[in-house]
Order: C-alpha cells, then structure tokens, then sequence
C-alpha cells in the first residue's frame, strides 16, 4: 500500500417494492451492488450484470417483471459475498494505526523502501496526471 487514505462504507439500504405501482427498474454495476475497490471486482461484476440482464431478458421474452426478478436473485446471490469481502477490506486495510507513515512495519512494507520514496516526493500527497505512479517509482529509483 504505497498510499493511505480514510475509506468509508455504508450499510445496505432496504429496496423499496417499486413493482407495487408498476413500476420495472433494474439496477446494473455500482447502483445495485457498491464495492470498494479493493477486491478489484467492480468492473467485472457490472459486466456480468449487463450480460445476465439482457439474456434473461431475452430468455422471457415479454415478461419483464419476470425477467427482472429473475436477474434480481441472480445478481444478489452472485455478488453478496463478494461485496462483505469488499467491505471487510476496507475496514482491514484502512485501520487507523495502518495509516500511520510511520508504521510502514503494520502494513508489511519495507521500510527503507518507504523512507526513500518519501524522501523523494513519492507519497500519498504525490499528484501528476503526466506519467503513471509506477513509472515514476521507476524512474527515480533509476536516477532518471
């Protein structure tokens, strides 16, 4: 974890039965299942749900309360326990003595390595949309 910043999460909202009036919405990606990036499943989990929504969709034909439902508990039991492991990381890598920059031993990195970066302006403050952080880790432990 080269940068350390507070992440935050919420608890699960209840769904409100929008079918009662009529009403067919389906929720794809980040709308019906928010995930901190740390689980890294974000993007494939929405591309999944796009996939699933239309050849449910496509399998029932005109039924498209059926379909959403359908595609609803699909989604839930696929994504669920992906989302806790999401959120589970963010408690565990963003606990407070981690972000501690002097406590770089806590978040098993070496601490040489830290000390250097940050003496060279590498560190959580680092900001330049102009070249990737991983090139300039490289480019200044090379000298250039």
């Amino acid at each position: 974890l080269l940068m350390g910043i507070a992440a935050f999460d919420r608890d699960l909202i209840p769904i409100p039965d929008l079918n009662k009036d009529g009403i067919q919405i389906a929720l794809i990606g980040d709308a019906a299942h928010p995930m901190s990036p740390f689980k890294g499943q974000g993007a494939n989990q929405v591309l999944i749900d796009a996939v699933d929504l239309t050849d449910i969709i496509t399998q029932n034909n005109l039924d498209l309360h059926l379909a959403i439902k359908h595609y609803e508990d699909r989604m839930i039991k696929r994504v669920y326990t992906k989302v806790m492991q999401s959120r589970e990381r963010v408690t565990s890598f963003h606990r407070p003595e981690a972000l501690l920059t002097e406590n770089f031993l806590y978040r098993g990195i070496n601490e040489e390595l830290m000390e250097r970066l940050n003496n060279l302006g590498i560190n959580a403050h680092w900001n330049d949309s102009n070249i990737s952080i991983e090139q300039i880790i490289i480019d200044k432990l090379n000298n250039k």
